[in-house]
């Protein structure tokens, strides 16, 4: 390490370790000369290019980066603490999120993306899920995360690695053909589809008004999509036309004292108004419950028909053999995939498939020898 980098690296004092991935070490740090805090990060795998890029780009909507620092094959960047929930926490906190509300959220979204997307050559996010959004104490959508992030090269005719998260990766990535801002676009649909039904559009669809624009964002041909998030932004607000000054207040590049001098309409998350995340979000309607269960999800007749004669089995046992019934329907659970059950259950969840199927191992034995036992 050379002596600025050191010099300037111990302006920045640890206060407490956020995050060890695979992909990086977060740590929040606080800056002795100003009093203030920051985010540094530790990335081993990394475009140095793109965040040059990012440091470069000043906008509402993605973190600001302060300092880059480029040692021992490791990059340590200095960027903007970020205060709020991401739309990961939100969802827990609610289950899903009113459609309304998403498709302000993914206006913004789209205006972030369009900063990138819109570079010379254009940068494209690659990760693109709730987790990586974070809503802020003043409103702010940000979109957080570059560590996958590619500058497009247009004579690139392949990508070389799998880059991203599982369920939102583009259907050319898994081909390692070559990416581009429609896989970003991709991602949006999926993350769309999730926020407002907890669950990937391929298990269930979105049956409401976003419904269409789930559809084209995620279909399996990049040439059938949205070919830029303009595109995709300009049917959001047109769906949204008559909420006008709601989707005003989320503008990305409005004045920056309009910003700060009244709260966005019913995204302020500060701390009075965190516990109250989850009644902002619409919860489900009693007409609507049949949707979360297994076999009337989707809304397919042959799904339904088997559904209900099997829940006929299960629940004409509770009066024979309980124990028996709630062992089945457990394993229902698990196996459907109810209430998104495979994205909160750890191993299941883990991305690894060896780490999955031994989950579902684990969880299996745990129920048949749990309950069996108090069936002898």
């Amino acid at each position: 390490m050379d002596d600025f980098c050191e010099n300037e690296l111990s302006k920045y004092v640890t206060l407490t370790q956020l995050n060890i991935t695979h992909k990086s070490k977060v740590y929040l740090v606080k800056n002795t000369l100003d009093n203030k805090i920051y985010i540094k990060k530790h990335v081993e795998n990394y475009n140095l290019n793109v965040y040059k890029m990012l440091k470069s780009i000043e906008s509402y909507n993605i973190p600001r980066i302060y300092d880059l620092f480029e040692i021992d094959n490791e990059l340590i960047i200095i960027e903007e603490f970020i205060n709020g929930l991401t739309l990961e926490e939100i969802k827990e906190k609610s289950y899903l999120i009113d459609e309304k509300k998403v498709a302000l959220y993914m206006i913004t979204l789209c205006g972030a993306l369009e900063k990138l997307h819109n570079l010379n050559p254009p940068i494209i996010h690659r990760d693109i899920k709730p987790s990586n959004i974070i809503i802020n104490n003043d409103g702010i959508l940000k979109l957080i995360d570059f560590d996958v992030s590619k500058i497009f090269k247009e004579y690139s005719k392949k990508d070389t690695a799998l880059l991203g998260t599982k369920g939102y990766i583009s259907p050319e990535l898994y081909c390692f053909n070559r990416t581009d801002i429609r896989s970003d676009i991709y991602s949006i649909g999926i993350l769309i589809n999730v926020l407002t039904i907890g669950a990937y559009p391929q298990d269930i669809e979105n049956p409401g008004i976003l419904n269409p624009i789930i559809k084209k964002c995620t279909n399996l041909s990049p040439e059938n999509r949205y070919q830029t998030v303009s595109e995709l932004k300009k049917d959001l607000e047109n769906i949204f036309e008559e909420v006008d000054e709601s989707k005003k207040s989320l503008s990305l590049e409005k004045n920056k004292k309009e910003m700060f001098k009244k709260p966005i309409i019913n995204y302020d998350l500060t701390e009075d108004n965190k516990a109250l995340a989850s009644t902002n979000a619409s919860p489900i309607k009693l007409s609507e419950i049949y949707k979360i269960i297994p076999g009337f999800r989707t809304e397919t007749p042959w799904k339904t028909i088997i559904a209900i004669l099997w829940y006929m089995f299960v629940i004409s046992g509770l009066f024979i053999k309980p124990l028996l019934s709630i062992m089945f329907l457990l394993f229902t659970s698990l196996y459907t995939n109810f209430l998104n059950l495979k994205e909160k259950l750890p191993l299941i969840k883990n991305e690894n498939i060896s780490v999955k199927i031994f989950g579902y191992f684990f969880y299996s034995f745990i129920i048949f020898f749990g309950l069996g036992a108090f069936l002898k």
